[in-house]
């Protein structure tokens, strides 16, 4: 009888350990959603707060989410600001329509974290990915000398909105 005891308890252990298991998985999904691009490794590691446990506070992960766009939008800032004296006159007024619409995208950013209204939060992110897709069709006809960063704020400003909490309060 001591032997059918053990076993139903380890059974119970085993069992414990999987819904456990399964729990931290969840709970990391978010994490795995916002780190889904090998670029963001660095920007996942430096921004989402450590989890305590393995859970995963959803605010965090979005607040995290929308600190990586607006580093993102600065970088554009810095690289198109960067580009704009060795380019031609034309690719230079490209360049400060550019530097406008990714200095839209930061102050997005800065009302998106200062919100508590998660639909405003929401329009101001999808206002702030429109200008991220302004910036691509400035240079529809020409090589763009941000393309990599801005595809990495597209990808980058599509995972805050998907992120947005039900509650910000």
């Amino acid at each position: 009888m001591k032997n059918y005891n053990y076993f139903i308890i380890l059974a119970n252990i085993m069992a414990l350990s999987c819904v456990f298991s399964l729990y931290n998985v969840v709970a990391n999904s978010e994490v795995d959603k916002f780190c889904h691009n090998v670029e963001f490794q660095a920007d996942c590691s430096a921004s989402i707060p450590a989890k305590i446990g393995n859970v995963v506070n959803e605010k965090e992960v979005f607040y995290a989410a929308v600190k990586v766009l607006e580093d993102r939008a600065n970088a554009g800032i810095d690289e198109a600001t960067s580009k704009r004296p060795s380019s031609s006159a034309e690719v230079q007024g490209m360049l400060m329509a550019a530097i406008s619409d990714y200095t839209n995208v930061v102050e997005a950013c800065e009302k998106a974290k200062g919100s508590k209204n998660v639909a405003e939060v929401e329009s101001v992110l999808k206002e702030a990915d429109n200008s991220i897709k302004n910036v691509n069709d400035i240079f529809a006809i020409q090589e763009n000398p941000v393309q990599g960063i801005n595809d990495n704020m597209h990808m980058a400003a599509r995972t805050a909105i998907q992120l947005i909490p039900k509650s910000l309060e």
